[in-house]
């Protein structure tokens, strides 16, 4: 069986191992956490030879600019998809709360932290989500545009900040304050979209 599985992988076309080693470099990162990411887990969690990763991604820092970008138009998508429903801004908490993206946004932050180049693409990832959110309040806050600093750019800051600290929070076990804060957001979003 081993042998009938290594000639189907040699039949993978470049497009489908590069899928195959982002789809591995997530599972790694959900799993074990920045820290274990080495081009050879990867290749492992691939079920492929550690050359063949680098076959695709010369180094690791292109390996992490393609996952970044990979996981970005996930996120793109789940966004838009939110921005499209008929409570976007309820939808897009549920998109940035979620669990499983919480704890690979943690892992994210940590991958940039040691590394400058990609900090600047989680960075230019982030702004470009943050501008297309601020579209859904943009509409939600035309009615209250008289009150100071009621600006689509600060809801969705303080909306990134909130769901941040709730992911920062769940990764290490903390739960204090997280019901009645979760609570008075969704009574702030209720307001903005009855």
């Amino acid at each position: 069986m081993v042998e009938k599985n290594k000639a189907t992988r040699r039949r993978l076309s470049a497009d489908q191992s590069r899928m195959l080693i982002l789809e591995a470099t997530e599972r790694l990162l959900q799993r074990q956490g920045h820290d274990a990411l080495t081009v050879r887990r990867v290749a492992a969690e691939a079920g492929m030879k550690t050359p063949l990763v680098h076959y695709h991604f010369e180094t690791t820092e292109d390996l992490l600019i393609a996952f970044y970008r990979y996981i970005g138009e996930k996120h793109r998508l789940n966004i838009e998809a939110a921005l499209a429903s008929d409570r976007p801004i309820h939808a897009l908490w549920d998109v940035n709360t979620a669990r499983d993206a919480g704890r690979l946004m943690a892992e994210m932050i940590g991958l940039g932290h040691r590394n400058e180049v990609v900090r600047a693409e989680f960075a230019a990832h982030v702004e470009n989500f943050r501008a297309m959110q601020a579209q859904a309040f943009e509409t939600a806050l035309r009615p209250h545009a008289a009150a100071a600093g009621c600006t689509p750019d600060a809801a969705i800051f303080i909306l990134t900040a909130v769901t941040t600290a709730l992911i920062m929070d769940r990764s290490v076990g903390i739960n204090a304050g997280h019901e009645d804060g979760i609570a008075f957001v969704k009574a702030c979003m209720d307001c903005l979209e009855p």
